[in-house]
């Protein structure tokens, strides 16, 4: 910085332009821009998917069968090992 007596504007005004003058401008791709608009500007939809009584009885009766599973193994494993 060339003067410490700067205000905030006369520093924000002096980074622009070297910003200005060390980057090079690009144009987006005009699609990118009005798909990202529209994209932003829109709430999104959710879709929930409906629980049907027969998938909450398999998803039990998984869990039943798989802890019994597990507590056999353990007893079993225990067995072998004594």
């Amino acid at each position: 910085m060339k003067n410490i007596e700067m205000n905030g504007e006369e520093i924000i005004t002096e980074f622009e332009d070297y910003l200005n003058h060390s980057l090079t401008q690009i144009q987006p791709n005009p699609v990118f821009v009005v798909n990202l608009q529209k994209r932003l500007t829109s709430e999104p939809t959710t879709i929930l998917e409906n629980r049907t009584v027969q998938k909450s009885y398999l998803i039990v009766a998984f869990a039943i069968f798989g802890g019994l599973l597990f507590i056999w193994l353990i007893k079993y494993l225990g067995k072998k090992t004594a």
